[in-house]
């Protein structure tokens, strides 16, 4: 007597079409070589979280990556909820300038919303995928982002990420989301480095975010050599604390600090 089962083979359920669109789809450089090594790029469907301290320049770290995808012909789309016109397109303006690009290169296109809710970006970020098939989504942040519907049992960053995390999935997109951070990294002390730990609702992002990255600049707190006695003047770190795709590794980075401008070269040593 032959067995019966419910389970269906697992081959049936990939046909030859959604296997040609798997092949086909390829993580969208960040524009950083060495962090491109460690996480591959920006993966569709993944939700990436970026953390890192006031001073660090997070926001101008986006807009690099921004930026650096929009002119590789991708289409960018950008929600600040604190940066002014004015503000972003003075910033936009130093990237272009500091990378040697021309006014007529293509660049992200950003919308300003001081009262963003979540509600609110999900029918925008449909419209722009049916109607303009974009490419990345960059949101900040996480803990600015207010949600009229969100449960009364739930913290409303807690519901963003979840939130964000659901549309990453939904509309097949890669999300990159700024995140807080909270003071412990300054308080305990020694390289200053930041933890996964020190995310504002990091409970819930350690839950659904794919990847999630810190910015550090070691130079700002007075962290000038490294234990190989390498020079830290003007060095980034990326550090990949949390990656579902692969490696946990940090990625090193040129820092301008007069323009504000981070590069994919390191300064020599």
């Amino acid at each position: 007597m032959t067995p019966t089962s419910n389970f269906q083979p697992i081959e049936p359920l990939f046909s030859k079409s959604i296997l040609k669109t798997i092949q086909k789809q390829q993580d969208i450089p960040t524009g950083f070589d060495d962090l491109d090594k460690i996480i591959g790029g920006f993966r569709a469907s993944n939700l990436i979280i970026v953390g890192g301290r006031p001073a660090m320049g997070c926001r101008s770290l986006i807009l690099n990556t921004a930026c650096h995808q929009a002119w590789e012909k991708k289409k960018v789309v950008c929600f600040f909820m604190t940066l002014t016109e004015r503000n972003l397109i003075e910033r936009i303006k130093q990237i272009y300038q500091y990378h040697g690009r021309s006014h007529t290169t293509p660049a992200p296109s950003v919308y300003i919303d001081y009262k963003l809710d979540i509600e609110k970006m999900r029918g925008e970020i449909a419209r722009l995928k049916r109607d303009e098939a974009v490419d990345v989504v960059y949101v900040e942040s996480v803990q600015m982002i207010g949600a009229s519907e969100k449960p009364e049992a739930t913290d409303q960053a807690e519901y963003a990420v979840k939130a964000l995390w659901e549309m990453s999935r939904e509309f097949d997109l890669p999300i990159v989301a700024l995140s807080s951070l909270s003071r412990q990294c300054e308080i305990r002390g020694g390289d200053r480095r930041p933890l996964l730990c020190d995310l504002r609702e990091s409970s819930t992002i350690e839950m659904y975010a794919d990847v999630v990255l810190m910015l550090h600049r070691p130079e700002y707190y007075g962290i000038l050599m490294d234990e190989n006695s390498n020079s830290l003047k003007n060095v980034a770190e990326i550090i990949v604390v949390k990656n579902s795709n692969g490696l946990l590794k940090t990625a090193k980075i040129e820092f301008d600090k007069q323009e504000q401008v981070f590069d994919n070269e390191l300064p020599p040593f």
